[in-house]
């Protein structure tokens, strides 16, 4: 019978405590102890394990025939690959004397196969671990915008109108459904027709009341997939400012889904914040309507939201905020030759605390060079204000290096291509991370065109484009153990440094190589693998490592804005639940690998 000690030690490890109950009791019960003497192999490539040994206590080594080492101590299991592939592919050492559990080999794949989130915990893919660990930390998975798919809400079937209807006879029919919109078909396209809609018509536009429905009807209809899930079409009804989209499959509308409807199930504020947003006269309301950004995150991340979708619904957000804050700063005509643009972490898409700001402005030659300065000095003090803190690099606007012409700009990034010092190529990576929010598209598509077009062929620079990625350490080290700080920070880990950064500029480099438009890392890894630079599986790992090390950088920034202290990239990873932390090794390792990818392409051995 298993002893209150096995009981509780296997109750808070993963992945036992995912098990039901008759499951964890069945496990336990099978368990043998086993003790090995310093200096004894447990066993060698080909032999087949007779179970999955969790160590009590004492320290192991694993060696492969390639000559990697590996160490398990406390908690950690071995050798869950053996077991499932027939046979070890490397030696275990016993390195200190050694207390293990034994869960047999039978009983450990029957557990594996009956409760997959018990067995995912195994997987060598990342991406399974990361869906076990959702198990763990996801109260209610299924309610989540990431998990829920628009079929879910069991919308109703649209009322459809033939685009001849007259309004009189539009207007009757809603009335008696009950609705504000209807769906106007003229084989084979779609259109959208509201109350609004009939109300503008009659009372301004004075339309006779026999006038056909096609003639005011919206034929622009934007469609969403009945598979897609409910933070798509957050994100589409965001960006769009829509507060209804039509559901459907290749053309054929099935149901109207509103914003009401939507917002209903996912109990968030995200329409809240847009409506102030656009309702906002003044500096001021604008600065009340971002203050209630915060609250949206935190809601999202504790559903289990994925970082990547919060930060494509934060990156809208922010580009409505700076659209209306142009808007109220100077006219149209002025913002219609200019354009301004965003970069680093809110380029990518990537920013969702606000930590600073990284922006510049491109003005048509023809542009009066006061606007621009004013321009440019207001608006980098009014994001001040919005609580967008000043870039300590002053990647800003205000930094006549960020603000001119078209030409101007062109001139500046060949400046920087020719003269490719450590600064200048870090603007130049600055640069390739931006997206254009406001104004003209075409100015900054010119601007990035330009550079595109005017990189070298020559690996050499690319070579020291690439070289700040190894510029810090990662931070595992022996046993598997992490490297934390001593000063300042006794005891954390450094995760952007150590993790984030080298994953954002090591594909950042890759991707500029192959001259990939797209400025988000995801993106530009899926870019990669579809160019074959990396293999499939380790681009899809290292999306999820980069997701997971994002994820777990927001949790820490908003923690420590909800005690009212300043946010920093400071991990404790003793806080962490052991599937983090293993998950957290694996993404190390994976940090490793890509930089050692990145290194053997480009000869970066030559330059150190």
């Amino acid at each position: 019978m298993p002893s209150q000690q096995q009981n509780s030690f296997f109750a808070a490890l993963a992945p036992f405590n995912l098990l039901p109950k008759d499951a964890f009791d069945r496990a336990l019960a099978a368990m043998d102890i086993l003790y090995f003497s310093q200096g004894e192999i447990i066993f060698t490539p080909g032999d087949e394990p007779g179970g999955l040994f969790i160590i009590l206590k004492g320290l192991v080594k694993e060696e492969s025939e390639e000559g990697s080492v590996s160490y398990y101590h406390q908690e950690d299991d071995f050798d869950p690959r053996a077991l499932l592939s027939g046979q070890a592919q490397a030696t275990f050492t016993v390195e200190e004397e050694t207390i293990c559990y034994s869960l047999p080999k039978a009983v450990f794949l029957d557990l594996c196969q009956l409760y997959p989130s018990f067995g995912d915990f195994f997987s060598p893919q990342l991406s399974a671990k990361r869906e076990s660990a959702s198990g763990i930390d996801s109260t209610d998975s299924l309610a989540t915008m990431f998990a829920t798919r628009i079929r879910d809400l069991d919308l109703a079937k649209p009322v459809v109108l033939a685009a001849r209807t007259s309004i009189r006879d539009a207007a009757r029919t809603m009335r008696a459904r009950k609705i504000d919109a209807i769906l106007v078909s003229e084989d084979p396209c779609y259109g959208i027709l509201t109350s609004a809609d009939i109300r503008d018509a009659l009372a301004i536009e004075q339309m006779p009341v026999t006038t056909p429905i096609g003639a005011i009807a919206s034929w622009k209809l934007v469609m969403a997939a009945p598979d897609d899930p409910l933070i798509k079409a957050l994100l589409i009804m965001t960006k769009r400012g829509l507060i209804r989209l039509a559901i459907g499959i290749k053309g054929k509308v099935m149901a109207i889904l509103t914003l009401s409807e939507l917002l209903s199930f996912l109990n968030n504020h995200a329409f809240l914040v847009i409506q102030r947003i656009h309702q906002a006269t003044t500096i001021e309301a604008l600065i009340d309507a971002t203050s209630h950004q915060e609250p949206l995150i935190r809601s999202l991340y504790s559903k289990g939201v994925k970082v990547r979708y919060i930060s494509r619904l934060i990156r809208e957000l922010d580009r409505h905020v700076f659209q209306k804050a142009a808007h109220l700063m100077v006219s149209q005509d002025v913002l219609h030759n200019m354009c301004l643009l965003v970069m680093g972490s809110e380029g990518r898409g990537e920013q969702i605390t606000k930590t600073d700001q990284d922006n510049a402005l491109i003005a048509d030659d023809s542009l009066d060079p006061d606007i621009i300065s004013r321009f440019r000095y207001n608006f980098t003090e009014t994001l001040i204000k919005l609580g967008y803190p000043p870039c300590p690099g002053n990647v800003m606007m205000c930094n006549p290096q960020w603000s001119g012409t078209l030409s101007q700009f062109q001139e500046t990034l060949r400046s920087w291509i020719n003269n490719p010092t450590p600064t200048n190529l870090m603007q130049l990576a600055t640069f390739y991370d931006s997206r254009a929010v406001v104004g003209r598209t075409d100015l900054w598509q010119r601007a990035r065109n330009y550079f595109l077009d005017h990189l070298p062929d020559d690996q050499s620079f690319y070579a020291h484009f690439a070289k700040p990625m190894l510029s810090f350490d990662t931070p595992l080290g022996m046993f598997n153990r992490f490297i934390v700080e001593k000063g300042a920070h006794p005891g954390m880990l450094e995760l952007k440094k150590g993790g984030i950064f080298p994953i954002v500029h090591g594909v950042r480099t890759l991707a500029l190589e192959q001259k990939i438009k797209d400025p988000n890392t995801s993106r530009r890894i899926r870019a990669l693998v579809r160019l074959k630079i990396l293999d499939k599986e380790f681009g899809n790992d290292l999306i999820e490592a980069f997701d997971f090390m994002s994820g777990l950088r927001l949790r820490g920034r908003l923690d420590k804005l909800a005690r009212n202290e300043s946010p920093d990239d400071y991990l404790l990873p003793p806080s962490l639940g052991r599937l983090e932390r293993e998950i957290l090794r694996d993404s190390l390792r994976l940090v490793d690998r890509l930089k050692q990818f990145v290194s053997n392409r480009y000869h970066l051995g030559v330059l150190q």
